[in-house]
């Protein structure tokens, strides 16, 4: 069985982001995107996002959109920064 971990990024837009989206580090899947929502005071999009649970990293880390294809949809990169 798989172990997730769930993390949270803050957006000021999604452009076209959806549910069930893949989520990579250096093109590999490693999560998927679970909900897509408001932020408590309404001005950013939060994006929860589960990972597998053996990958760790800062919290400083960058979750980063981009177009995963012509047909693809977007997606997020995580750019890891390793807590030294």
């Amino acid at each position: 069985m798989n172990k997730e971990k769930t993390l949270h990024a803050l957006y000021d837009d999604i452009e076209g982001l959806v549910v069930g989206a893949n989520v990579t580090i250096s093109g590999l899947n490693v999560g998927k995107v679970k909900e897509i929502d408001f932020d408590e005071n309404y001005d950013k999009i939060k994006v929860t996002f589960s990972l597998r649970e053996d990958l760790s990293f800062s919290n400083q880390s960058v979750a980063q959109l981009y177009e995963a294809g012509l047909i693809g949809g977007k997606s997020i990169a995580v750019i890891p920064i390793y807590d030294p």
